[in-house]
């Protein structure tokens, strides 16, 4: 795949908006088209309790639609949130982890250098121990 820039994306944004506004121009004469040639009837007489019934039902409809919309914007949104705490919170963690390995090498080697080689250590801290002596002496 191609990576696009801004100017290209820009473009193909600017077709796809001039063919859906061309398309719904079409619609629109469609629909006038089809009004004028049947005649539009005003023989239909509400009253007003039907006319709120209707009106009413309408809202409701509208507002179920649009509750469902939500619904899936915050389940993508959800999903998103998630997917990018996760990333972020192993990067930290990986970065914390470096960190904190880098400290520990360098505060074992220090140690090592100032109390002599390893074997040494190792030497006088059996040796202690098997002098009775308690830990960390």
């Amino acid at each position: 795949m191609l990576p696009l820039d801004d100017s290209h994306e820009k473009e193909r944004m600017g077709w796809f908006g001039r063919i859906f506004i061309a398309a719904n121009v079409v619609a629109a004469w469609a629909l006038c088209a089809y009004i004028v040639s049947r005649g539009f009837e005003t023989g239909a007489k509400y009253t007003s309790a039907e006319l709120i019934t209707i009106v009413l039902a309408a809202l409701a409809v509208m507002i179920a639609v649009l509750t469902i919309f939500l619904a899936v914007l915050a389940l993508w949104g959800y999903k998103s949130l998630r997917e990018v705490a996760r990333e972020t919170a192993s990067q930290v963690a990986k970065e914390t982890a470096e960190e904190i390995a880098g400290r520990t090498v360098r505060t074992l080697q220090d140690q090592e250098v100032g109390q002599g080689s390893g074997d040494e250590y190792a030497n006088a801290a059996i040796g202690s121990r098997l002098n009775g002596a308690p830990d960390g002496s």
